[in-house]
């Protein structure tokens, strides 16, 4: 009878434990089957080459403001993103010190001008007595001096208020055409410093893609060619021709600017400030292949041991990696001379670590 009972509960755990084990083997086998969920994207068709560079959306016309005369703030009358209009009165400066300098250029004025009316009887008399020859030609010379003296007296002292004044015009910052407050770069109470922009206002409508050229690439671009600007944060891609071309860059560290002008039907979609990647299509040459190229994101790149690839997904919905060969940059793009096909969709790894014959599920 013990006998029995050890036979049936060595059977009972015999039992349980293979239970186990299958469940164990069934719940690893169902999380190896299980997809992991990618989001993919499909290669983009290109079939020019050209100049790639960057630049900078802003507007066409823009005044960067300051002062001549050094000074503390004493107030600012707009702020950031503030429409104003001609004329507008955008910040003071302390002006104490001209205001003093006026004050004696006026007192100056209105002595000279005394001076100046009393030489003016003198001279108009001994005129007359002179031409009575009542008064020698010395007398008259000597009168006729002393009043071009004081009129040279007079001219200087109101030139010295018209150098006051136009410098009282730089302690009071107005705007030269309606526009945007764009940046306030200065504080109340601050001190200003001549030559450093205060204040800069962006004069509203047309707005432009600033960008630069190397001293190689100059020759090939042309004013009036178009250019392809892709816009990544407005998620815009848009064709604009090139309205400016800098024929020197001197000024600029051996970069010669560019401008490109925003279409009227893609301005309110972008805002200034925004980067943009710039490719400016040129000729093939006669002797160049004419070949078709892919760009993808560069982000879905693999690197690993000196090679180049990346995953796509395969007929039968799992990951697959494919080596291939990169061309040129173009923004945060790549192109691709070889190893990819457009139909393939390519995947984004986004930190998920996939391998060969990994199951796939693509993102909704």
């Amino acid at each position: 009878m013990k006998k029995s009972k050890f036979s049936l509960l060595s059977a009972l755990i015999a039992s349980s434990m293979l239970i186990t084990a299958c469940s164990g083997g069934a719940e690893k086998k169902t999380n190896n089957d299980t997809p992991v969920v990618v989001e993919t994207t499909s290669p983009v068709f290109q079939n020019e080459r050209g100049i790639v560079t960057n630049g900078r959306i802003q507007s066409k016309e823009t005044a960067r403001l300051g002062t001549r005369m050094m000074g503390s703030v004493t107030s600012i009358r707009v702020k950031k993103g503030d429409k104003v209009s001609k004329g507008q009165l955008l910040l003071t400066i302390s002006d104490e010190e001209l205001g003093a300098k006026k004050a004696q250029a006026e007192a100056m004025i209105r002595e000279a001008e005394a001076a100046y009316s009393l030489a003016k009887k003198d001279e108009e008399r001994f005129a007359i007595l002179y031409a009575r020859k009542s008064v020698s030609a010395k007398e008259y010379e000597n009168v006729n001096l002393q009043f071009l003296s004081m009129k040279s007296k007079l001219d200087v002292a109101r030139q010295m208020k018209r150098e006051v004044t136009a410098n009282q015009a730089y302690t009071q910052i107005t705007s030269p055409f309606n526009g945007t407050v764009s940046q306030i770069n200065i504080d109340l109470g601050a001190l200003a410093s001549p030559g450093v922009p205060l204040i800069v206002v962006e004069k509203g409508g047309e707005l432009v893609v600033e960008s630069s050229l190397t001293e190689s690439d100059v020759n090939k671009v042309e004013k009036g060619m178009k250019a392809i600007v892709r816009v990544k944060s407005a998620n815009l891609t848009f064709e604009a021709p090139i309205i400016e071309k800098s024929q020197s860059s001197i000024e600029n560290g051996g970069q010669y600017k560019i401008t490109i002008q925003v279409p009227f039907t893609e301005k309110s979609k972008v805002y200034s400030g925004m980067y943009a990647n710039v490719l400016v299509p040129i000729a093939k040459d006669h002797n160049m292949l004419q070949s078709a190229n892919l760009l993808i994101p560069t982000v879905a790149l693999l690197n690993k041991d000196g090679l180049t690839g990346v995953f796509v997904v395969s007929l039968s919905q799992t990951a697959m990696l494919r080596w291939v060969r990169t061309g040129q940059m173009i923004g945060d793009q790549t192109e691709i001379l070889s190893g990819l096909q457009k139909e393939d969709l390519v995947i984004f790894p986004d930190g998920k670590r996939l391998e060969n014959g990994t199951k796939v599920e693509l993102k909704k």
